[in-house]
């Protein structure tokens, strides 16, 4: 006789296949997005030729604050925002990835990411506000300006490059 969990176990294999390869639509990430994408634009601005900028940079003379990426000298600072889109949600018996469909295309299912909470925001602005009493100017990037190359047309004209 077969257990509840077994019947269960093949229901998702019969659904989704053999949970120990990788779904077609998965999105399982072995790093967090904002690493991903910062390490995708730090590519992408080296390939340009663009001046590397300091990476990690601490701006602030008291507060422990790090910028994503800075040049320092014209006061620009790059911040790239994936780690606040969360992480995507995996199933606990089949160890895929939720999804969900929108106008036929499929999404991950996120949860988390402090930028979407209330706290998360206020410490996000106040750092931000901070910045611009400091004369600094700030560029957000989300992953899909890295991705499409929007966020190195926009760091060209704010870095005053051509």
């Amino acid at each position: 006789m077969r257990t509840l969990g077994q019947i269960i176990d093949e229901a998702v294999k019969t659904q989704y296949g053999d949970s120990t390869k990788p779904h077609p639509l998965s999105v399982m990430e072995k790093q967090s997005d904002r690493q991903k994408y910062s390490r995708e634009l730090l590519v992408q601005i080296k390939n340009a030729g663009l001046p590397e900028p300091t990476q990690e940079y601490r701006f602030h003379p008291v507060r422990l604050w790090r910028l994503d990426f800075a040049y320092p000298e014209k006061k620009i600072a790059i911040e790239v925002d994936g780690g606040g889109w969360g992480r995507p949600v995996v199933c606990n018996r089949c160890h895929q990835t939720v999804m969900r469909y929108v106008n036929g295309r499929s999404y991950p299912v996120r949860e988390g990411g402090r930028h979407h909470t209330a706290k998360g925001s206020e410490a996000d602005n106040e750092k931000k506000n901070a910045l611009a009493e400091m004369g600094w100017r700030v560029v957000t990037y989300n992953p899909s300006h890295i991705k499409d190359g929007s966020a190195l047309q926009n760091l060209r004209k704010v870095l005053g490059e051509p």
